[in-house]
This record gives structure tokens, sequence and C-alpha cells, in this order.
């Protein structure tokens, strides 16, 4: 069973600026290798919905930089993967 902050990020009862970039937490279409760094980002991102339940500006913002953050970190992994 998986645990529940790693699920997908739903953010369906949320602003549309939260949900335009949450949809971007998903990992099924990376390999496993990818796929485990991304899920630390989910949880995160599902934490994140937990603890902050009134949308802002600034929780736009921090979920947009969790996914830049993410997507650095899953291509600093492709890098080091390439370089096997």
């Amino acid at each position: 069973m998986t645990e529940p902050h790693m699920q997908p990020v739903d953010a369906s009862d949320r602003h549309p600026s939260v949900q335009a970039v949450t949809k971007y937490f998903s990992y099924s279409h990376l390999n496993s290798e990818l796929a485990e760094i991304s899920k630390l980002y989910v949880g995160l991102a599902n934490k994140l919905l937990d603890l902050v339940s009134q949308d802002s500006p600034e929780l736009t913002v921090a979920y947009r930089k969790l996914l830049e953050s993410k997507d650095a970190a899953v291509r600093a992994k492709l890098d080091e993967l390439a370089d096997r």
C-alpha cells in the first residue's frame, strides 16, 4: 500500500494557480531511478497542501520553486546516468 503523502498531488479543490503547478508533480512516466527522486518532491508537495490550507500567491510561488527544484534534481540524476 502506498503511503498517503506519496499519492499523486490532488489539488482539485485548490485555486487554479495552485492546480496549474501541482499537475507537474507526477512520476509515472519516469524510470525507477528518476521516479525515486521525483517521489520525494511529491511527498513534500502533498504535505504542503496539508499544512497550508489557504491558497495565496505565496503558496503558488512555493509550489513553483518546489517544482523548479524537482526538475533540477531529476536533471542532475539524468546527467549522472548519462555519465555511466
